[in-house]
């Protein structure tokens, strides 16, 4: 399922990730570190994003009440 609005604001992802308050899944650092990123420096792009940046929101395939926002920045 899709939508075109985010699910979670995007301030608030921005706020706990300055506050230390996130994690990654281990294939997101898999697929983080194939892309050169380590941990700070993919917090840096989540850091980065604006509003401008939203694709989508979608449900997760192994779960559809588990929404996740797509962020799409231009570089």
């Amino acid at each position: 399922m899709e939508k075109g609005t985010p699910h979670c604001k995007l301030a608030a992802v921005k706020a706990m990730a300055r506050a230390g308050q996130v994690r990654t899944t281990r294939a997101a650092r898999e697929d983080g570190a194939a892309l050169g990123f380590d941990f700070d420096g993919m917090l840096a792009v989540v850091l980065a994003l604006t509003t401008a940046d939203f694709h989508k929101s979608m449900t997760t395939h192994a779960d559809h009440r588990v929404w996740q926002d797509v962020y799409r920045p231009t570089t």
